[in-house]
């Protein structure tokens, strides 16, 4: 497993169909089995992804 990788938004970093580990301005921990099924602008709000790490990348 990658280090975390700090976020300030934008477009999603990785390949669809990556596995990450999120961490929002509220929780930490969360994974999605889909990059590409996070929202990865910053709005402002406890939801914004402020760092991830990749678990699986998809070739």
């Amino acid at each position: 497993m990658t280090d975390w990788i700090e976020w300030r938004g934008g477009e999603c970093p990785v390949r669809d169909g990556t596995t990450v580990d999120i961490k929002t301005r509220m929780r930490t921990g969360v994974q999605y089995p889909d990059a590409s099924l996070a929202d990865w602008s910053h709005i402002g709000s406890a939801t914004d992804i402020i760092a991830y790490r990749i678990v699986k990348e998809e070739p």
